[in-house]
């Protein structure tokens, strides 16, 4: 096993020790299983093959759109920020 020093912000490392704390586990051994968890949920991507393409551009749904319903949909936003900036003063 190797040893290594990390750095964390002050509430993580706080939040940790009272995590490990509450199962009776190391603040080691609570890092350990956090990494070992994170690295079963992020698997390696997989490798990157000379047949690999840019994907083309997304659909974004506007296309079929007139200009009108695009600039309602806007006005609709604006509306709604406005409302909120209201709400927050």
């Amino acid at each position: 096993m190797l040893r290594t020093q990390v750095q964390l912000p002050d509430e993580v490392h706080e939040r940790l020790k009272r995590f490990a704390r509450g199962r009776e586990w190391s603040l080691a051994e609570t890092i350990r299983r956090a990494a070992e968890e994170f690295l079963e949920r992020h698997p390696p991507p997989e490798r990157v093959t000379s047949d690999w393409r840019l994907p083309g551009p997304r659909d974004l749904g506007t296309r079929r759109m007139t200009a009108e319903q695009i600039k309602g949909l806007a006005q609709n936003v604006e509306a709604e920020e406005e409302l909120l900036r209201k709400d927050g003063a």
